[in-house]
């Protein structure tokens, strides 16, 4: 599937520290992005799980196993857009 374009708005300060991580990593400032997203989403789905479990009586083994099928799904998500 291919990347779908948006429109956002920042801090020029922060364009510029996004532009020179950019091209110390010989990457596009996309990729870039698209890779801090990804891992702010990440850690925002480790968040909202740990909010649930911690609210409920699992034992640490089965909390562990929903764990692992997330980050699975997560990441199939991911690489197949």
């Amino acid at each position: 599937m291919a990347d779908k374009k948006i429109s956002v708005s920042v801090d020029p300060s922060l364009v510029s520290a996004i532009d020179k991580c950019a091209a110390a990593k010989h990457e596009s400032r996309s990729s870039v992005v698209e890779e801090a997203l990804l891992l702010w989403y990440r850690q925002y789905l480790e968040s909202e799980d740990e909010k649930y479990y911690s609210s409920q009586k699992l034992d640490n083994a089965e909390a562990q196993d929903w764990s692992e099928i997330r980050d699975a799904s997560v990441t199939k998500v991911w690489e197949s857009e």
